[in-house]
């Protein structure tokens, strides 16, 4: 197995140009905490090996790492350096109630307000919203998924201390005319003055 590991983060590295390889790592139930800890040593030691860096999900804190790797925290109320809470940022959640398409485990809804809403405190080097492509089966699925809340957490994560929903709302709007225009199947959320293209 070792062999293979190496083989993969070797061709990984050589393959891009960026600093981090992100490991996943999450989701690990059936592996014992032992032969978890071995591997996620193992792998991490191969990343700095091959002059990069790991990135794994919230998980891997219970292995003591390299400072060098950074935490993804998934969880509300998790440590960690890039910030991809499943209630406010998988974009897998439906738009509004009944919404198909979706993943068995979402929330009913997540609305526009609730990304918005993010708790940004901490001390983070990044966001993400995630959108896990199982349900994902064209770009109009997607393109509905990912605008307008897309939009909410790149103004939030710009500027966090500015955040204010009712001044957003009153601005997203504008945004709907150049979403047309630019062929995005955009979800048009409830309560938001939109402009359209003619």
């Amino acid at each position: 197995m070792e062999r293979f590991v190496r083989d993969v983060i070797r061709e990984t590295a050589a393959l891009f140009p960026g600093t981090y390889i992100h490991i996943g790592a999450d989701e690990s139930n059936k592996t014992s905490k032992e032969d978890y800890k071995t591997f996620i040593c193992l792998v991490e030691k191969i990343i700095a090996e091959n002059g990069k860096k790991m990135i794994g999900w919230e998980e891997v804190r219970t292995v003591k790492q390299d400072t060098a790797t950074l935490v993804q925290a998934w969880n509300a109320g998790a440590q960690g350096n890039i910030l991809s809470y499943c209630p406010n940022l998988y974009l897998d959640h439906p738009n509004k109630k009944g919404d198909t398409s979706t993943m068995s485990w979402c929330a009913p809804d997540l609305p526009l307000k609730t990304v918005y809403s993010t708790p940004l405190e901490g001390n983070w080097i990044g966001v993400e919203a995630t959108l896990f492509g199982e349900f994902v089966q064209n770009p109009f699925i997607a393109d509905r998924q990912l605008f307008p809340r897309l939009m909410a957490l790149a103004e939030i994560s710009w500027a966090p201390s500015n955040s204010n929903f009712g001044e957003f709302r009153k601005r997203i709007g504008a945004s709907g005319a150049r979403l047309d225009c630019m062929g995005i199947h955009w979800y048009a959320t409830r309560g938001i003055a939109w402009q359209r293209e003619p």
